[in-house]
This record gives C-alpha cells, sequence and structure tokens, in this order.
C-alpha cells in the first residue's frame, strides 16, 4: 500500500488553486465591458494577475518534477500550456492596450 504523504498533498492542491485562479482572473477580466478607463484598470490588474499566477504555476511545476519525479518530458509538457496561456494573455493586454489608447488619448494603466 502507498503511504499519503501531506507534503504532496499539499502541492497537488497549490498546483489546482493556483490554475482555478488563473481561470477565474481571465474570466472576470473578459467579463468586464470597458466603457471608463476604471473598468480598463480593473481589468489590466485581473489580466496581470493571471500572468503572475502563470509565473508561479510555472515555478511549482518545476518545483514537482523534484517532488513527484516527474520526467522532464512531462514538465515540458505542462509548461508548454502555461506558456501558451501567458502569450495569449499578453498578446490580449496588447490589444486592450491600442484600443484603449485610441479610445482615450495619453492612456495609462495607473
Amino acid at each position: 500500500t502507498k503511504v499519503f504523504n501531506p507534503v504532496h498533498y499539499r502541492m497537488i492542491s497549490r498546483l489546482t488553486a493556483e490554475a482555478t485562479l488563473i481561470y477565474q482572473k481571465v474570466r472576470v477580466a473578459n467579463e468586464i465591458r470597458v466603457s471608463t478607463p476604471e473598468d480598463a484598470r480593473e481589468r489590466t490588474k485581473l489580466q496581470k494577475d493571471a500572468l503572475e499566477l502563470c509565473k508561479s504555476l510555472t515555478s511549482d511545476i518545476m518545483i514537482s518534477k523534484g517532488l513527484f519525479h516527474l520526467r522532464m518530458r512531462k514538465v515540458i509538457f505542462w509548461n508548454k500550456y502555461v506558456e501558451r496561456l501567458e502569450t495569449m494573455i499578453k498578446a490580449w493586454m496588447e490589444s486592450d492596450r491600442k484600443g484603449y489608447n485610441s479610445k482615450w488619448q495619453n492612456w495609462d494603466v495607473g
């Protein structure tokens, strides 16, 4: 029988929580219909929060490699998903920034 390892459980819970938070931040940001600079700031903040969580998730995936004795192939697989997500969020933010600049001269995220 396998022995329950609380460290493994905590790490799995952490990975799951980070992935869930990324999803929630992105979804809430996407639901904001930007009509004022304040809306834009809130949306941008949520996008930045999601990017920070992506960095944290990438670090935790690397920690999990040693903890769970994952093969590098699996680590690369999961890190690529996080990387693609980061790329999409950054492109979304850049698209928003251009739109905000055309809407409000000298747009500043704050």
